[in-house]
C-alpha cells in the first residue's frame, strides 16, 4: 500500500529511530515512533485478518450443522455479524469490510479479507483448515508470506503461534513478525452481532524491519486499550493501539 511506502521512507530519512522528536515530520497522534508507525498501519493486515479469519472459520463450522434451516443459519450470522453479513449461500459469506469466506471442504476455507497489505497484489488469499479444534491459517502472496495457529474457546479467539514477513513490492524493505509465545496468552473476544475487538488485549510480538540504510527491531506489548514499545531493555514506552485504516468504519471496539 502507498502509505507504507511513505512510512518506510520516513525510516530511511529518520535512520537514528532511537532519537525521534515529536516535532519531525513523522509525529502523528502523539506516535513519535516511526517503527511503531509501520507496525500500526500494517496491524490490519498483519495480524487482525487473522482473528478476522478465524472467527469466520468458527462460525463456518457452526453453520454446517443447520444450513438447511435457513431461519437459524441467518439467526447464527446475525449473532456473529450483526447487519454486517450478506451472501450467505452453503459455501460463501460475506461480512462488510471484513471479508468474503468460501468452504472448499467441510474443513478447508479460503479467506478473502478487505485489508490487504498492497492494491495490486491480487493474489492475495488466506486458507484455514480446521483440525482437532484448531484452526491453522496460511497466506502466501506476493508481498506477504504468514502462518498462524488459532482457535476459539469460549467466547475468545487465542492466537497459539504466529510469524509472518512482508516484502514491500519494489524495494528492498522486509518486516518480519512473531508473536513471543512465552509473553502469555494473547486473545480477544470473539465478534458479537456485528461488534469486532481490533487488537489481544495482551501478549507480546517481536517486530523486525529490514532495508537500506533502515534496521530496526522491537518487542510490541499489548495492554487493553495502548500497546507498549521495547527496544533492548529500555523502558517501555506506550502509544495508542492501532486503529482501523479505513474511515468510516466504527464497528471495531
Amino acid at each position: 500500500m502507498e502509505h507504507l511506502k511513505t512510512v518506510f521512507a520516513i525510516l530511511l530519512a529518520v535512520q537514528v529511530i532511537s532519537g525521534c522528536r515529536a516535532t519531525d515530520t513523522y509525529y502523528v497522534e502523539n506516535i513519535d515512533d516511526p517503527g511503531y508507525e509501520v507496525f500500526s498501519r500494517s496491524y490490519g493486515w498483519q495480524v487482525n485478518n487473522f482473528f478476522r479469519c478465524a472467527e469466520m472459520t468458527e462460525f463456518f463450522m457452526e453453520y454446517q450443522d443447520i444450513r438447511e434451516d435457513r431461519e437459524a443459519s441467518e439467526q447464527l450470522a446475525d449473532r456473529y455479524f450483526g447487519e454486517l453479513w450478506d451472501k450467505l449461500y452453503y459455501e460463501k459469506v460475506t461480512v462488510d469490510m471484513i471479508g468474503t469466506m468460501h468452504m472448499e471442504t467441510d474443513c478447508t476455507f479460503s479467506f478473502d479479507p478487505y485489508e490487504i497489505p498492497y492494491w495490486k497484489d491480487g493474489g492475495f488469499r488466506m486458507e484455514a483448515a480446521m483440525t482437532d479444534g484448531s484452526i491453522s491459517i496460511g497466506c502466501d502472496s506476493e508481498s506477504f508470506t504468514a502462518e498462524a495457529l488459532m482457535k476459539v474457546e469460549g467466547s475468545d479467539v487465542y492466537m497459539d503461534s504466529f510469524r509472518s514477513v512482508y516484502r514491500e513490492p519494489g524495494t528492498d524493505h522486509v518486516m518480519e513478525m512473531a508473536y513471543d509465545e512465552t509473553s502469555g496468552p494473547m486473545s480477544l473476544p470473539v465478534c458479537n452481532e456485528g461488534l469486532f475487538t481490533y487488537v489481544p488485549e495482551s501478549g507480546t510480538m517481536s517486530v523486525k524491519i529490514t532495508g537500506p540504510e533502515v534496521t530496526d527491531s522491537f518487542l510490541i506489548i499489548f495492554d487493553s486499550d495502548r500497546t507498549g514499545v521495547s527496544r533492548n531493555g529500555a523502558p517501555v514506552k506506550y502509544y495508542p493501539s492501532p486503529r482501523p485504516q479505513f474511515a468510516g468504519f466504527s464497528r471495531f471496539r
